[in-house]
């Protein structure tokens, strides 16, 4: 994903990206590779990814936090998502299946 900040001063281009850090595009990527076979499985379920990885599922996001925690990751490392369509809306994600 790539995010645009605008500016008004002449002396910064007009528009300036800001890649995410590595980890959390490998993981938005692999979330969105597995989603429909995630979406089938684990309906209406959280899911964490860290880089390509799938570390966990759960049933709420807390749990998924912690277990991220356990693990010793840092909180700009890895994502978490709900199985759920109207979080995927908010995503801009359009799920390739139905559920």
């Amino acid at each position: 994903m790539t995010i645009h900040a605008s500016t008004t001063s002449s002396d910064v281009p007009q528009s300036t990206k800001l890649e995410l850090p590595r980890d959390l595009a490998d993981a938005q990527a692999a979330f969105e590779k597995c989603l429909p076979q995630l979406m089938q499985s684990h309906y209406g379920q959280w899911v964490a990814f860290h880089g390509d990885r799938l570390i966990g599922t759960a049933d709420n996001e807390a749990d998924l936090y912690a277990l991220c925690f356990r693990r010793g990751l840092e909180r700009e490392q890895f994502i978490i998502r709900c199985l759920m369509p109207e979080m995927l809306a908010e995503l801009d994600i359009t799920p390739p299946f139905s559920t």
